[in-house]
């Protein structure tokens, strides 16, 4: 097997889904696989992906966002989460990420807008009392991500542990959102490290987004 992959130009590949299901291992086990040239080993793909974190997604924009949310001592309004995460991800989508694709830099996502909807809309009625209806807050959160279609959204749904944030309103919205966009998601199945990542790449393959010249 000969390395690096080629990887589809200006790909998106997602990683969504609930917390402790394995999701952010998978995207920084991607990110240390695909070291550049002259770093370190030989990379997985070729060229080398951009990878984000959201809502922070490696800015100074989103750093402060996300550190002013989670040092709060007082509880936040969950719109106004909500509102501080879009602005987050406005800002990188636009200086980060609208700017790899148009260069043909493939990106992998840990969270995209539908985690606003889950963790958002499904679990929070003060979110749901904002907004008429579901879609009018979707079309808000699409709207922010305008330019960004993803290649694939890998969706993890079993939690390794107990979390907090994984209510059954969260999970009702995954799986809504799973039903609404059927054409690019790949359920993750529960396993180790090594196994969710060969299902990842597996899916990676299904979708055509790498090959070996």
């Amino acid at each position: 097997m000969k390395l690096p992959f080629q990887i589809k130009s200006g790909a998106v590949i997602v990683l969504e889904g609930l917390d402790a299901t394995g999701k952010s291992t998978q995207h920084q086990r991607m990110e240390q696989a695909c070291i550049g040239m002259g770093h370190g080993p030989t990379p997985l793909f070729d060229p080398e992906p951009l990878f984000l974190h959201m809502p922070s997604a490696g800015t100074q924009v989103g750093q402060a966002i996300y550190d002013m949310t989670e040092a709060l001592t007082e509880e936040l309004d969950p719109l106004a989460r909500q509102y501080l995460h879009l602005a987050s991800h406005a800002h990188s989508v636009k200086t980060l990420i609208r700017p790899a694709i148009k260069e043909g830099r493939p990106v992998f996502l840990d969270r995209w807008w539908w985690s606003t909807v889950a963790y958002g809309w499904f679990n929070s009625k003060r979110v749901r009392s904002a907004f008429p209806s579901l879609i009018d807050f979707a079309n808000l959160c699409e709207r922010t991500w305008k330019g960004v279609k993803p290649d694939l959204v890998a969706v993890f749904l079993h939690p390794h542990t107990e979390d907090r944030h994984n209510t059954p309103g969260v999970s009702a919205g995954y799986h809504a959102l799973i039903k609404d966009y059927p054409d690019k998601v790949v359920l993750i199945e529960p396993g180790d490290e090594g196994a969710q990542a060969e299902q990842l790449l597996d899916a990676m393959l299904k979708f055509n987004l790498y090959w070996n010249e």
